[in-house]
């Protein structure tokens, strides 16, 4: 039996060797390198790098290094600072193939679960309100750090939304999201 793989450590500038970044498209690009056969270079070289990849319930841009699929915002993150980001990298738009610098941000798992839209499963269209079907009334219910926090019960939804509004802003800032 083989020892699992792990994935292996990049750095900036093994990086930067293998591949251009553009900040202003977030697009990568394959470049012209002497460490592989000249076919790869005549087939790779100069293209955009990577494949949209679903992960976790998303579409992310990946890129495939040394035979590993590496998300497209971190490398993004090392490309231009240097160091991994040390936490989560955010997508201000909730796109996961829009890489543009000014769109990726580093986030805790919390900050990241704010900035996203309703839930698929959600019948009241409001981020944060679920219908009682026992009182007919609508709760309003966030999340931080893992812990559900109750905001009351309503009896219109968009009177339960503006208590998730209120509390998303205080408790999430810039990460606060309460529509897609």
């Amino acid at each position: 039996m083989t020892a699992p793989r792990t994935k292996p450590h990049l750095s900036q500038t093994a990086l930067r060797a293998m591949l251009t970044y553009d900040p202003e498209s977030g697009e990568f690009r394959w470049k012209e390198r002497d460490d592989v056969r000249s076919q790869w270079n005549g087939r790779y070289a100069g293209k955009v790098a990577g494949y949209a990849q679903r992960a976790r319930g998303a579409v992310y841009w990946s890129v495939r290094i040394y035979d590993w699929p590496f998300h497209a915002g971190p490398l993004a993150w090392l490309y231009m600072t240097g160091s991994w980001p040390t936490a989560l990298v955010d997508h201000r738009d909730l796109d996961g193939l829009n890489n543009r610098w000014r769109n990726l941000r580093q986030a805790t798992k919390s900050q990241n679960a704010a900035n996203t839209g309703p839930r698929r499963r959600n019948t009241t269209g409001f981020k944060g309100v679920s219908l009682c079907k026992k009182t007919g009334r609508y709760r309003a219910n966030i999340a931080l750090e893992g812990k559900q926090t109750h905001l009351g019960t309503f009896d219109e939804p968009e009177a339960a939304h503006q208590a998730y509004i209120a509390a998303a802003k205080a408790k999430s800032g810039d990460f606060a999201r309460w529509s897609r």
